[in-house]
């Protein structure tokens, strides 16, 4: 989900944004060069000066979850989706950022687990039905493969 993008003032000029907005908007910036230290600091400060606003915080903490996933901070990024699932369960983008970003973590079972999750969702893009799919097989092959204890 785009949260800049979709901000409550679209045509803002740098000097009328309010200062969430100005992260929100450096975040997205961050995202769409592929600058992802730039993102994750952009979402961050628009959290902290969010923090009144949970479907804000939620969309932000999915944001930047996904951007974590990106810079390679599989842990940060798994803790960002799970606070963004407190609030939004049915939301399939951080659930399925946290299957993702466990699977990095070497917790395939656990990424599985996710993974059906965002396959039982409805509304999922076919793409990401796909990545939850592909997850989730690769749980089940590597949970086939595990000694017996």
């Amino acid at each position: 989900e785009d949260f800049a993008a979709n901000w409550r003032l679209p045509h803002a000029t740098t000097q009328t944004q309010t200062p969430l907005e100005h992260a929100a908007r450096d975040a997205a910036a961050g995202d769409a060069s592929g600058d992802w230290a730039r993102a994750v600091a952009g979402y961050t400060r628009a959290i902290d000066l969010a923090d009144c606003d949970t479907q804000a915080v939620t969309t932000l903490l999915a944001n930047r979850s996904a951007a974590r996933l990106q810079d390679g901070a599989a842990a940060a990024a798994a803790h960002d989706a799970a606070l963004s699932l407190t609030a939004r369960p049915a939301d399939w983008r951080p659930r399925l950022r946290l299957a993702r970003a466990l699977g990095e973590l070497g917790r395939q079972a656990d990424a599985g687990r996710e993974a059906a999750h965002v396959l039982r969702l409805s509304a999922v893009p076919a793409q990401a039905s796909q990545e939850a799919a592909a997850l989730l097989r690769r749980a089940a092959a590597e949970a086939s493969s595990a000694p017996v204890a």
